[in-house]
């Protein structure tokens, strides 16, 4: 009997997203396993170039000669909502994000719901408990997985707060609340309360994988002010670099931040008067902020490749034995 074959949605954009990321990370383990796996793109020798990758590909008419829908499994991401149900045969959706996937029922109406409780649909990825934990209340009955996410800390390498520079790095989500909080703080150092008109602020936009990584390792503070995170991957390998990382305390990052780097959502006052104290302390005194430095990279470090693979080869064992 022939093994299924896996194929995993990807999109066409080389944009950098970590959940294309994930994709890629997925069929690479799959393969290495001993699947016949791909990235599905749906133009003709596509592959995604942010980051260094031998995934294979395949295009969507190569993908139709090939596709068993009675054997073979297709991947598809929540942002699709009522069109997963265009693809024939077993269908997993893969949810890498909560929110954004929900909003699709708002556009696709019930046909949205459908998608999920469709028999067709064998399982449901989730890439987070917070995710999980939601995903399973609102669909009882579903087989939903928990997918844990890889940081390579040989590329988003470590460097103690001794060897930072003055840099602000901010995750380009929710950019009119960065904006409020960057000409907060622009308007306080002016009127001489911090030190943050020697600070250069960068938005973590456009890079690719490698340059990412540089920019973090210099950085002294990575903030997010998104409340919305599927898993807040950026934040996680700001932290492997040793950024001290302030973010929201909502949905995902709840489990990845060291809880004193978590802000409510809109207090933009705390967040301001931690970045602060930090900045102020740079560099004589950064050294009492090294523990929570270092707090953040154990939190990034534990997100490992074998945690990974275990994930996703025990989620598609048990798929393949329905």
């Amino acid at each position: 009997m022939k093994q299924s074959k896996i194929f995993y949605f990807a999109s066409d954009t080389n944009l950098p997203f970590g959940g294309e990321k994930h994709t890629y990370e997925h069929v690479d383990i799959l393969t290495e396993a001993g699947f016949e796996a791909y990235a599905l793109h749906t133009r003709p020798g596509y592959r995604h170039t942010w980051f260094g990758n031998a995934t294979p590909t395949i295009d969507s008419c190569r993908f139709w000669d090939i596709y068993d829908r009675d054997r073979d499994y297709i991947v598809l991401p929540e942002s699709m909502g009522s069109k997963i149900l265009a693809f024939p045969g077993r269908k997993v959706i893969f949810n890498k994000n909560l929110y954004y996937g929900f909003q699709i029922f708002g556009q696709s109406g019930d046909e949205a719901f459908d998608a999920y409780r469709d028999d067709s649909v064998v399982a449901i990825f989730a890439v987070s408990d917070h995710n999980l934990d939601h995903l399973r209340f609102s669909f009882p009955g579903a087989k939903v997985f928990r997918m844990c996410f890889h940081i390579d800390s040989n590329l988003f390498a470590y460097a103690p707060l001794s060897e930072k520079q003055r840099v602000i790095a901010c995750v380009c989500k929710e950019k009119e609340q960065l904006a409020m909080l960057r000409q907060m703080t622009i308007s306080r150092s002016r009127a001489g309360r911090n030190v943050i008109s020697n600070y250069r602020w960068v938005l973590l936009e456009g890079f690719n994988e490698r340059q990412m990584a540089q920019v973090l390792q210099s950085a002294l503070v990575t903030i997010s002010l998104c409340a919305k995170e599927g898993l807040g991957r950026t934040l996680l390998e700001a932290m492997a670099c040793g950024c001290l990382s302030l973010g929201l305390g909502a949905g995902a990052l709840k489990e990845s931040l060291p809880q004193s780097c978590q802000f409510e959502p809109e207090d933009y006052i705390a967040m301001i008067e931690r970045i602060e104290q930090i900045t102020g302390d740079f560099p004589d005194n950064i050294g009492r902020w090294q523990s929570l430095s270092e707090a953040g990279r154990k939190n990034a470090e534990s997100y490992t490749r074998l945690r990974q693979e275990e994930h996703l080869l025990s989620a598609w064992d048990q798929i393949m034995a329905l």
